[in-house]
């Protein structure tokens, strides 16, 4: 029901008055006048100056206009459908994409009564309508995307839940639980395939560094995966830029399903690089699409140069010198104090001057120079990353000439000494220097390290960095950081806050050796590898980058080429032109990037053929070439559509427990739908709307009044009175 009111800044009463005492002295003054007119047309005179003066009055008195009305908000349910290539792929069950069909087909129309809003989602979200059949082409699965927006004018809507059919398998995006937690409404999931392993071949993972040199052995890791076939045995082969350099043998059983490969990889030219390990087809197997799998590197000309400085020698010096020198392209300079301000090797400024990796061990100490330090300090602000690790004796005073680059800021320190063991979660995996076996099985291996050596220093994580690996103490976990990483404005940085960490390889993986275990990870080198790794990449600063939104496409996905131009203070160039070629033995074509804005430059192609490609770019401004790129991407690689092909029930069990809602296989869809709308909480609710006008603020109705005057004027004139 509406209601509407006029209220006024001041007595009702008093503008009554004044309203009366109006009218009637305007009757006196019309009561005679010359010539004599008949009593309507003064009747219609003294309305008019009443209302022109009236209205001025009540200007005076600031009136508001209110609006009172209710409306009902019917109650609607947020249903994402997916619509990525692993809904289209059979598995155990049988055909996913007929399985969905039917229970879209399945789900009663009338039930709906527009209570159900849809919309599609795999690699963005999109409206959707039903009467219209998905495509079921998006190259991969973004899970938590779909909940972070469902979240979206809930109260206004009316929202009381969500429906998600899908199989559960997201490969970019963050975890969706941690969305679906923050949903605060029941969340219902419909899960669309089998559990059960398939019969299957695949190449599961690639992994080797990124930025190799040029004739340095490097190891390049390969996961394959074999399940539901006979014990048999095949050959994986690696391929460098589609020429095959290596094969290696796999006896697999039934028992088993998951097998690690190593071929060591020594390129012998310098240049991007096409990586592909390749299993054959097995007779009977779902799909041969997921047989292969590619990765891109960069091979430079010169070894990588590493400086480590080391307040005194300890053995955690000795044993991450051994990791580093182990890599043979890696050249390797130390600066160990032995006394006081001396070095066994004096770090002079041209000594330390091509350093591209600082590394520092319980370093600064009180004694150390602080010339060294700024000299440090003038490597790190051009960029070069540093791995810094904590130590008894480091002085946190005199590394405050170095804070600006490390991932913390220091609160206080004492010399006061306890065991701190490791506590990793989930999060800690998001971070490549804490992969293991790439798996949720890392979690298990860090946590179970032997204790390191930490003194009681407090530090506050920088709000860029990254809080990887935590602390606990006897069993219980403290706000306190092991292992922080940063990546800011071009600049990297790792920091271990503890020491005696060569614990974790002569009491981790020594002491499994000890008792006999095989294939036991020494996690202390995997972490420092996988730590240099992560330092050297891109940490060359450069005024031209362009690079493809990501290495490897579908067939159905536009090439993204992104590009930032600056000068060389780092200003950035808005006004530079910025072309790409890309081209390979059958395909020429160049490419004009847009200006964004901010030195920003970017464009896309579609339709590209099957294949690998190179391409070369140039930035140029007022026609002077200004710098050059190049690299390297692929179209057709299979998709990580194919990666796991079983559906992830436990995830959708887990996101529809943690948000009240509840699973349902397929052949229960219906009963979802039921389920649902009868939700006790699936209910319209009212709301009361309330709108005012502010008159005296509205200029047209000061106009109204003038118009009144104006009108009569007009009809005294007309009437012929003085």
């Amino acid at each position: 029901m509406n209601s509407y009111t006029l209220n006024i800044n001041g007595s009702s009463t008093l503008l009554a008055i004044i309203g009366l005492v109006l009218f009637i002295g305007t009757i006196i003054i019309y009561r005679r006048v010359v010539p004599e007119i008949s009593f309507s047309q003064k009747t219609g005179l003294v309305l008019l100056r009443t209302a022109a003066l009236f209205m001025l009055v009540l200007f005076l008195f600031e009136p508001v206009w209110t609006m009172i009305s209710g409306k009902k908000i019917n109650p609607i349910c947020r249903t994402y459908l997916d619509n990525s290539i692993s809904m289209s792929l059979s598995d155990a069950a049988g055909s996913r994409e007929t399985i969905y069909n039917n229970v879209l087909t399945n789900i009663n129309t009338k039930m709906l009564k527009n209570k159900f809003v849809f919309y599609k989602f795999g690699e963005s979200v999109t409206e959707h309508n039903l009467a219209n059949k998905l495509s079921l082409k998006d190259a991969s699965t973004n899970l938590s995307e779909p909940m972070r927006k469902m979240r979206r004018n809930l109260y206004e809507d009316n929202v009381c839940a969500s429906l998600f059919i899908t199989d559960g398998c997201f490969n970019t995006g963050e975890n969706p639980i941690y969305e679906a937690m923050k949903f605060n409404r029941p969340i219902y999931i419909i899960g669309i395939g089998d559990t059960a392993a398939p019969k299957d071949a695949s190449v599961k993972s690639v992994l080797t560094n990124d930025v190799v040199y040029k004739e340095t052995p490097i190891p390049v890791n390969a996961n394959i995966s074999i399940s539901g076939f006979a014990a048999d045995s095949l050959s994986a082969y690696l391929y460098e830029d589609g020429k095959q350099i290596a094969k290696q043998n796999i006896s697999f059983t039934p028992e088993n399903n998951n097998y690690s490969l190593v071929f060591e990889y020594e390129p012998k030219t310098s240049g991007n690089k096409k990586l592909t390990v390749k299993i054959p087809t097995l007779k009977g197997e779902i799909t041969d699409k997921n047989n292969s799998k590619s990765v891109f590197i960069k091979v430079l000309e010169d070894r990588q140069k590493i400086s480590l400085f080391a307040g005194a020698p300890s053995p955690d010096i000795s044993f991450i010198n051994s990791v580093i020198r182990h890599d043979k392209g890696v050249q390797l300079k130390e600066y160990i104090q032995k006394s006081a301000d001396q070095f066994y090797t004096i770090p002079t400024k041209e000594s330390i001057a091509e350093s591209e990796i600082i590394v520092m061990v319980d370093f600064p100490n009180k004694y150390t120079p602080d010339g060294v330090l700024k000299n440090i300090a003038n490597l790190l602000d051009k960029g070069v990353p540093i791995l810094f690790f904590a130590g008894y004796n480091t002085d946190y005073q005199k590394l405050q000439l170095l804070i600006d680059y490390l991932p913390f800021n220091t609160l206080r320190t004492t010399h006061k000494e306890y065991m701190a063991s490791p506590d990793a979660n989930s999060y800690s995996l998001n971070s490549p220097i804490m992969r293991i076996n790439d798996n949720e099985s890392d979690i298990n291996l860090w946590n179970s390290l032997p204790p390191v050596y930490k003194t009681e220093t407090f530090v506050r994580v920088k709000p860029e960095s990254d809080f990887v690996l935590g602390v606990k103490v006897n069993k219980i976990s403290i706000s306190e950081p092991l292992i922080l990483t940063r990546n800011f404005e071009g600049r990297k940085s790792v920091a271990v806050m503890a020491y005696g960490i060569f614990r974790w390889k002569l009491m981790g993986q020594g002491d499994q050796t000890a008792k006999g275990v095989k294939d036991s990870p020494d996690i202390f080198s995997i972490f420092l590898s996988n730590s240099l790794k992560w330092l050297s990449t891109d940490n060359r600063t450069k005024t031209f980058v362009c690079k493809t939104s990501k290495p490897q496409y579908s067939l159905s996905e536009p090439i993204v080429f992104n590009a930032q131009l600056y000068d060389a203070a780092f200003t950035p160039i808005d006004k530079g032109e910025v072309f790409v070629r890309i081209y390979n033995n059958e395909f020429d074509q160049n490419l004009n990037l847009t200006a964004l804005g901010n030195g920003r430059y970017s464009a896309q192609i579609e339709g590209l053929k099957r294949g690998d490609y190179k391409f070369s770019a140039i930035a140029k401004n007022e026609r002077l070439l200004i710098a050059k790129d190049n690299g390297i991407f692929s179209v057709g690689d299979v998709s990580p559509e194919y990666d796991d092909l079983r559906m992830n029930k436990s995830l959708l069990k887990e996101i529809a427990k943690r948000s009240g809602g509840k699973y349902y296989d397929a052949s229960s869809a219906e009963k979802a739908i039921s389920d649902i709308i009868e939700n006790k909480n699936f209910v319209p609710y009212g709301i009361t709307l309330r709108q005012e006008m502010h008159i005296w603020e509205k200029w047209y109705f000061l106009v109204l009044s003038i118009v009144f005057f104006t009108l009569e004027w007009f009809l005294r004139k007309r009437y012929g009175l003085l």
